[in-house]
């Protein structure tokens, strides 16, 4: 689907779609499992913030990640975890978009250019990224009918954690 530039211009930018996802998933946290902390959820996070960016931007986007083991994300004391984020293109430029970042010490929102960001953001395998995700979503579309989805339980969350040895 083509935008005028006149439409462009009346979009929101990422920044402001980030922010108002972040408060919808912190929001979602506090009613459903009575805290805020964005520990093990930013497969939700990511997969809210992707949908978003496809639904109300030009921007091309795709969610990455990695399993901790020299990909993810490096936390404040320097290790890496494993963690997603989505990675869209602003004006030819990949920038790194994270709204759970803050569950390794930085700051909630992150909207930068990957560029800036190498040393902190490193992306796995998006094979296995792309299976776990399908399996994330998949648990999120079964409905209380739907026993074979809702039998297995909720999927692994934290699985960027072990993304590299896992085999969903």
């Amino acid at each position: 689907m083509q935008r005028s530039h006149q439409q462009e211009s009346a979009l929101p930018p990422p920044l402001e779609i980030a922010a108002t996802m972040r408060r919808l998933l912190v929001q979602t946290l506090d009613m459903t499992l009575k805290h805020q902390r964005t520990d093990g959820v930013c497969a939700l996070g990511s997969i809210l913030l992707l949908d978003a960016f496809h639904k109300f931007t030009p921007h091309r986007s795709v969610i990455r990640g990695g399993g901790g083991d020299n990909d993810g994300v490096r936390d404040v004391s320097g290790n890496w975890r494993g963690h997603y984020w989505v990675e869209l293109e602003i004006a030819g430029e990949p920038t790194v978009a994270d709204i759970t970042a803050d569950q390794f010490g930085w700051p909630e929102i992150i909207i930068e250019p990957l560029t800036s960001l190498r040393d902190r953001y490193r992306a796995g395998d998006q094979a296995e990224l792309n299976r776990h995700i399908e399996s994330v979503r998949a648990w999120l579309a079964a409905d209380e009918g739907d026993e074979q989805a809702l039998r297995s339980g909720s999927p692994d969350l934290g699985a960027a954690a072990r993304l590299r040895n896992s085999r969903i």
